[in-house]
Parts: C-alpha cells; sequence; structure tokens
C-alpha cells in the first residue's frame, strides 16, 4: 500500500502552500481551483475552503527525520518562515506562541510541534536510523 495525496483545506491555500513548501522544500504547482505541493516522497492538494478548514484540525500530521541535524535544520526553518510571516504583516495569532518551536524528548525521543497559517498541527519525529 503506498499513501496518495493528504487534501489540505485551506482558508488561505496561497498562504498555506508557501509556509509548507518554505519548511518542507516542497515544489509549488498551480492548478486551477487548489495548489499541489511535492517532493519525491509526499504530495499535498491544498483546497480554499475557509469553512471546511476550520472543521478538520484535529489531526497531527508526524514526519520523521533521521538525524540530529535534519531535526534542528527544520526548526529552524519553521523559525525563519515563521518570521518572515509576521514581517510580513499576515494576522496570524498563532505563530506569536511558536515562533522558534521547542525541542521536546519523551522516553528518548525527540520531536517538536509546529503550527501552519490554518491552525493544523504537524510534529516532527527524530528516530534515527
Amino acid at each position: 500500500m503506498k499513501l496518495g495525496q493528504v487534501i489540505l483545506f485551506s482558508s488561505n491555500a496561497h498562504l498555506t502552500s508557501s509556509f509548507l513548501s518554505d519548511v518542507f522544500d516542497l515544489e509549488i504547482e498551480n492548478a486551477s481551483d487548489s495548489i499541489v505541493l511535492y517532493n519525491d516522497q509526499i504530495r499535498f492538494l491544498v483546497i480554499e475552503r475557509p469553512k471546511l478548514a476550520q472543521v478538520g484540525n484535529n489531526i497531527v500530521f508526524d514526519f520523521i527525520v533521521s538525524t540530529q541535524d535534519e531535526l534542528i535544520e527544520l526548526q529552524k526553518k519553521v523559525e525563519f518562515v515563521n518570521y518572515r510571516l509576521e514581517s510580513s504583516g499576515e494576522d496570524l495569532n498563532i505563530l506569536s506562541s511558536e515562533r522558534s518551536p521547542e525541542i521536546l524528548v519523551h522516553e528518548g525521543i525527540q520531536f517538536f510541534f509546529l503550527t501552519d497559517p490554518d491552525n493544523r498541527r504537524w510534529k516532527v519525529t527524530l528516530i534515527e536510523s
């Protein structure tokens, strides 16, 4: 079995796509009524539907990295993207509390959480191979 694309409803598809592209190094492709984000491993379809975006924010996406350097690099990207969004004047209450995500440790596993502009939670976990 293989995971197909992940469909994300958004209140601002352009902003959410830009945020995810910058954090996870995804290519952006504009479609007629949506935005496709992808790399070799995953594909997202971001559709602007504000009412649906508010309904489905109880899912947490967990990405696995295999080195401490990758974890710290992503943490720094999140900090930079949040700073850039804040500097641009975007009215994003979410970002004020998570400018730089804290790396947490639970049972020896390191991870951090981030929140996108639609208030969806994402998790990045270090699992060394």
